[in-house]
């Protein structure tokens, strides 16, 4: 069974890649780099020379700072800055890519002989899904921050912000943040109505039956292909955007061959500690960008912000275009957008689904007892949030406060859609270090979520496939039957008297406990 959960890993791999490789030539096909020039209607939709405030208020010319950085963008016949450059070589990336795949083996491989030697647990088919069931609440908590921390994370929650101004980024945090905590209450629920269960759509199943169960494996099955390829899309924007003769194709293989390597070799335990080194080296980067951008510590003159009352004078001095969903009297700086709130109503509903239909956040709550896993998915919500929320009001406003610095946006607005604008903030400010930052960022994230979504996908095929209709253990086997002796479990309303089930339980069966230690002896492929 182990040779077929990895050869089932390995395919899926296969057909992600061929995937990835038919849409190569449709979607990537947009991420080539070409010379674009902003129109001057566009520029007239955002320029101002005097700060956008409540029509109350006297109206005010922009500051000098801001006259001065709009001089010193014109100066000498220089033209205005439009795009992201890709400045990384394709060598460095490469090595990144490496290193931080070598990184995550020796994780894995860490793991599993602590796991062995240390822990003694068990070494079978179970112990691979579920980790031994016995996380704690921290590496519970870092792991729901690891999954939720999709590359859209980071990018479409910076996008939003350069739309919608400051009302972006607290829509797109609290609007993904209810999900999770919500979740907490299925995870006790779930440890404490079905321990033996090691997805969701068992319990499914032993509920509604049949029909019931194949709907919601389509749906699963479906949350996972869109995850799965909203990570690898957004990834490989970014990377063909930042690294030089990078085609999309070896991007995307690249992704999914550092995904694979570290989630073959330690299961789903392994993911939970690369998800910690993950989760807080994003928090360090983003941390990085912060101070750039509101302190700028080492002077740097590209930098023409370091301080809070400096990005808000640039900000104030760019007006939001006239949408009918958009920011109320053209301001950023204003909770008062339809649009963001139309954003934030449907980000709530919409990751209610991606969330409870996704077996990856179930894996989770399987892995940890009842306590640990509640107290998981809530801190873990809650730290989450943190993320989006600083990197895209850090970032989403450095943006807009950069384009009103220049006199003109610094992308287009499919640039924009993208999620170039962090990309291009971090290569404004930082230059390389900024550049390799936000690859870093970008490959934690895919990372740590794809190999959950990889594991999610297996375990789903295995248990509700594979053993349910595949190769089941007895054909025959009816609703509310032992799976040993065939008996039921409790009195039928058609057989009152029939005999019910005597099995002794497998915690106090001596007879599991030897096999269970054999298995573990044994060195053979097949347990």
């Amino acid at each position: 069974m182990v040779v077929f959960v990895h050869s089932l890993c390995i395919v899926g791999f296969f057909i992600l890649l061929s995937v990835i490789h038919c849409n190569a030539k449709g979607d990537f096909g947009d991420f080539e780099h070409g010379e674009t020039v902003i129109s001057p209607e566009t520029i007239a939709k955002f320029y101002t020379e005097t700060m956008v405030q409540s029509a109350g208020k006297e109206e005010q010319r922009c500051s000098e700072n801001v006259f001065k950085a709009r001089a010193a963008a014109k100066a000498n016949g220089k033209k205005p800055s439009v795009g992201v450059k890709p400045t990384v070589g394709l060598g460095a990336a490469l090595l990144i890519f490496l290193g931080v795949g070598i990184f995550a083996v020796c994780i894995a491989q860490a793991f599993q002989q602590v796991r062995k030697h240390v822990y003694h647990d068990a070494d079978n088919l179970d112990t691979a899904f579920d980790a031994g069931g016995k996380v704690s609440i921290g590496l519970t908590a870092t792991t729901i921050v690891s999954q939720w921390t999709w590359s859209a994370t980071l990018l479409q929650s910076s996008t939003v912000a350069s739309k919608y101004g400051i009302s972006g980024p607290y829509w797109y945090a609290g609007g993904a943040t209810i999900q999770i905590i919500i979740f907490s209450i299925l995870s006790i629920m779930l440890k404490t109505r079905a321990p033996g269960a090691k997805t969701f759509l068992q319990v499914i199943k032993a509920r509604f039956g049949k029909r019931t169960h194949l709907v919601f494996c389509t749906f699963a099955f479906f949350t996972n292909l869109i995850v799965m390829m909203s990570l690898t899309i957004a990834g490989t924007a970014v990377l063909n955007s930042l690294v030089a003769d990078l085609s999309p194709e070896l991007a995307a293989m690249l992704l999914a061959s550092v995904i694979g390597g570290y989630t073959l070799i330690g299961g789903l335990g392994a993911t939970f500690y690369v998800s910690y080194f993950n989760t807080a080296l994003i928090f360090v980067l983003i941390l990085m960008l912060v101070v750039e951008v509101f302190y700028n510590p080492f002077n740097n003159p590209e930098n023409p912000f370091g301080s809070s009352e400096s990005v808000f004078e640039f900000i104030a001095c760019w007006k939001a275009p006239e949408e009918p969903m958009g920011n109320k009297g053209g301001s950023y700086l204003t909770f008062f957008s339809s649009g963001g709130l139309v954003f934030g109503i449907v980000n709530i509903v919409g990751n209610f689904g991606t969330v409870f239909c996704d077996q990856a956040y179930w894996q989770s709550s399987v892995a940890a007892k009842p306590l640990q896993g509640v107290w998981g998915f809530i801190s873990g919500g809650l730290v989450w949030f943190a993320i989006p929320f600083t990197l895209a009001t850090t970032m989403g406003l450095a943006y807009i406060g950069l384009s009103s610095a220049q006199g003109s946006p610094l992308l287009t607005e499919d640039d924009i859609m993208k999620g170039l604008a962090a990309p291009l903030v971090a290569q404004k400010l930082l230059g390389t270090t900024g550049e390799y930052a936000m690859l870093f960022l970008i490959l934690m994230a895919v990372m740590s979520t794809g190999s959950a979504e990889v594991i999610a996908v297996s375990s789903i095929v295995i248990y509700d496939v594979y053993q349910a209709y595949i190769c089941p253990f007895k054909p025959d086997l009816k609703d509310g039957q032992c799976i040993l002796c065939s008996r039921y479990l409790r009195k039928q309303k058609d057989n009152e008297d029939g005999q019910l089930c005597d099995c002794q339980s497998t915690a106090k069966c001596d007879a599991c406990t030897s096999d269970t230690i054999a298995r573990a002896k044994s060195t053979s492929m097949i347990k």
